[in-house]
């Protein structure tokens, strides 16, 4: 460490007598700036890289497999053509089906929750005193709000029955293991 400083203790003093040997630039020997003309600087566009020529590359058979076609599937069968049957499921639309059941089955229960009586049988479960009176409100909150679902719009049936089997199968009090 002693040797790294006695090295570089002399390094700020040779920058300053460098410097200060150099000529200095002044207005009487610095070199005259070139004033602007009214005439535009010449232009030649020159490219930087000559560019290949495109036909030998349009004639070259491709290495790419072809892109599929979007003309529709077609089955040949005792020597006609058919056109693909409406009863295959298209999985494009059957998701699209799927969403709007379930945006349906959202705003259906976002209705029911604003209706009183189920927004005062979920304020009864927030004030319960205990675990199991907590789990006897939420059962039957939950066996309110889809009743009252599933009279709206039977359509979803499906949806609120697997709904409400999923949220109260914990709340069973089968469910819940107590401790002695």
């Amino acid at each position: 460490m002693k040797f790294a400083r006695i090295l570089l203790a002399p390094v700020p003093l040779l920058c300053c007598l460098l410097f200060s040997a150099l000529p200095e630039a002044t207005a009487q020997n610095a070199p005259p700036l070139p004033l602007p003309s009214n005439e535009p600087a010449p232009f030649s566009p020159q490219p930087l890289f000559p560019l290949p020529d495109a036909a030998p590359l349009l004639s070259e058979p491709s290495l790419l497999p072809p892109l599929p076609s979007a003309k529709p599937e077609v089955r040949i069968s005792s020597g006609r053509q058919e056109a693909p049957s409406q009863d295959d499921p298209n999985p494009t639309e059957e998701a699209a089906r799927k969403l709007a059941r379930r945006v349906r089955f959202r705003e259906l229960k976002a209705r029911c929750l604003a209706l009183p009586e189920i927004a005062a049988s979920l304020r009864a479960t927030q004030s319960a005193p205990s675990d199991r009176m907590l789990r006897e409100r939420l059962l039957a909150h939950y066996s309110l709000l889809y009743s009252r679902m599933q009279s709206l719009d039977p359509s979803l049936q499906t949806l609120i029955q697997q709904e409400r089997r999923t949220l109260s199968a914990p709340l069973q009090p089968e469910a819940v293991s107590l401790k002695p």
